[in-house]
């Protein structure tokens, strides 16, 4: 996804970064966005700091749970993992310039606005969404439990023979540390989807009522009214 270098890429020049820097920036990012490049990124930290990405867990489950929240409190039937879905920035309009959102936030924002604008009727039809984002994950929850009751069944077994005060090695000792670790982030990432390399549109088809691509262009037409206030005003 080249939005998200190019868009740094302009934030470093609004400080007057040299440009031979924001070229080279701008293609480290672009080579960290690939799915393997991630990927190897997460095992190397996973393996020297486990705790880091617990902690990155603990802050995706409560950014998670507050856009839940935000949604609910606009009459969606959202669940934490189509929270989880927009905050990794998988939807993207069904609209002539394709518009994605690259955070949870500004989908948040974007969708806020078009529930106002149609008076609170506007509805997405969460449930064939979280149908398809389940489709598109390589991971489902069954798998994940299980993936977590197979460590915890080594961590248990590791224990009980510390306090059987059996010999028990350092190896089995820093397996249980990261296992200890994983399950947490396990948890925390229960409903988040897995793997997921492509976007979700938000077509017509996916809204009980109102349209997802008219967003923009209620956006474009509440901006350009601003903007013409504004220019009456200084005039």
């Amino acid at each position: 996804d080249e939005s998200k270098p190019a868009a740094f890429a302009k934030t470093l020049e609004t400080y007057k970064v040299p440009q031979f820097i924001i070229k080279f920036v701008r293609k480290v990012y672009t080579f960290m966005e690939k799915p393997m490049c991630k990927r190897v990124l997460f095992m190397v930290f996973n393996v020297i700091a486990p705790e880091v990405i617990v902690l990155v867990a603990i802050l995706e489950m409560i950014s998670a749970y507050d856009g839940m929240r935000f949604m609910r409190a606009r009459k969606q039937k959202w669940s934490l993992t189509l929270a989880f879905f927009a905050d990794m920035g998988g939807f993207e309009l069904d609209d002539e310039e394709h518009t994605h959102f690259q955070n949870g936030r500004e989908f948040l924002e974007e969708f806020d606005k078009a529930w106002k604008e149609s008076g609170g009727k506007l509805e997405l039809d969460a449930v064939r969404i979280e149908r398809e984002i389940d489709d598109k994950s390589k991971s489902n929850m069954v798998l994940k439990i299980f993936t977590l009751v197979q460590s915890a069944w080594l961590f248990i077994v590791t224990l009980a023979r510390f306090a059987q005060k059996k010999a028990v090695s350092e190896l089995e000792v820093t397996t249980c540390a990261y296992i200890y670790c994983t399950g947490f982030t396990y948890l925390f990432w229960l409903a988040k989807p897995y793997n997921i390399s492509t976007r979700l549109v938000l077509r017509d088809s996916l809204c009980r009522h109102g349209s997802p691509s008219k967003w923009r262009k209620s956006k474009e037409h509440a901006e350009s009214v601003h903007e013409g206030s504004v220019d009456d005003a200084n005039g």
